[in-house]
């Protein structure tokens, strides 16, 4: 019983989610410098639906896949490009009010922006040993961030304050939890102390602290995208699974990996809150069928192809064991407003 209490209070914890705000912000600049997003994505494992379909949420993981990724393909060079345009373009004019500030309050203040788009990490300042970092954190441990993403982390920081500041900037200390870096890592931080194998990931910062006042144009405070997480483990996980399920099914063993947890176990915690991955496919599959349906361009063979259905008759007859009716039928409901929502259980194609 004490077991079952303990996997309800940290079922919630399993799950660590990241909004898909900057991400979606990301992959649009990655094209606009000419990169190939699709060979990028690819490589990271993320799925481009999340901009097609606006989906809120990713896995951590995934976000930091696609960090590695661009670290990856892009080299140093590339990513200040990317980072810079991304905090000059993007996030100062969007969500920090422009004034004369302490340097220390607009960190915290852009930093804000992470940290509402993350579940497991946060950035913030602190003493540590008698110096000022700049630490992110990570809640869950379990699963190491890939050394790319963690460069780029490094990275992400570090162009920040250069855009803050108008400067050229490096950290006099650097500290990853990866056990090395790249050539190319090395080489742009050349004047920096690396330290490796570290507890967390930070800068040093010291050397700007006292900058007292920081001038840039800023605009009117946007919402940040607060990473919301739901109450219970399966409805975080189904946010985690929406941006893949968008072409077809996910194989379990490929479901537990976006969260760092093996397939018994991923079966476990759904057992234990009355469902199963199953049951959690067909809702999301049967979500995603309804809202494409709602797009009066999209015919109905190509909505069960798009979902995986091959044959037009198979999705007519799956469709209507879940809603009771035919998705002929259901697609007029919509048009008339008299959309069905009685759903039975619901199937998968095989």
């Amino acid at each position: 019983m004490a077991r079952n209490n303990l996997l309800a209070a940290n079922s919630d914890h399993l799950v660590p989610l990241a909004t898909t705000a900057i991400a979606s912000e990301i992959i649009p600049l990655l094209q606009k410098n000419g990169h190939d997003i699709y060979a990028i994505a690819e490589s990271a494992n993320f799925p481009l639906t999340i901009l097609e379909f606006q989906h809120s949420h990713c896995s951590e993981k995934t976000w930091t896949q696609l960090l590695a990724a661009v670290s990856l393909h892009n080299g140093s060079e590339g990513v200040k490009t990317i980072l810079q345009q991304l905090c000059q373009e993007l996030l100062i004019p969007r969500y920090l009010p422009g004034s004369a500030q302490p340097l220390r309050s607009v960190i915290d203040k852009a930093f804000a922006i992470t940290n509402a788009s993350s579940a497991n990490s946060k950035v913030e300042c602190r003493h540590i040993a008698g110096r000022v970092f700049l630490v992110q954190e990570r809640r869950y441990n379990s699963d190491c961030q890939p050394p790319h993403a963690e460069q780029a982390i490094i990275q992400y920081m570090t162009e920040i304050i250069c855009v803050l500041t108008h400067r050229d900037w490096r950290p006099s200390r650097i500290a990853l939890q990866s056990a090395s870096v790249t050539d190319d890592f090395r080489h742009y931080f050349s004047h920096s102390t690396l330290y490796l194998k570290r507890r967390l990931t930070a800068i040093d910062i010291t050397d700007i602290d006292n900058i007292s006042n920081v001038e840039f144009l800023g605009g009117s405070t946007a919402d940040c995208h607060q990473s919301h997480r739901r109450e219970s483990f399966s409805e975080n996980f189904k946010l985690v699974l929406k941006p893949y399920i968008s072409s077809g099914r996910l194989a379990i063993d490929d479901a537990a990996r976006l969260l760092g947890i093996g397939a018994r176990t991923l079966q476990r915690r759904l057992r234990y809150e009355g469902t199963s991955y199953r049951k959690i496919i067909d809702d999301i599959m049967l979500d995603h069928i309804i809202l494409l349906m709602k797009n009066p361009n999209k015919s109905l063979t190509e909505i069960g192809f798009i979902m995986g259905y091959s044959d037009p008759a198979h999705f007519s007859r799956a469709f209507k064991k879940i809603t009771g009716v035919s998705p002929r039928c259901y697609r007029k409901n919509i048009a008339s407003g008299k959309e069905n929502t009685k759903l039975h259980a619901a199937t998968t194609p095989p």
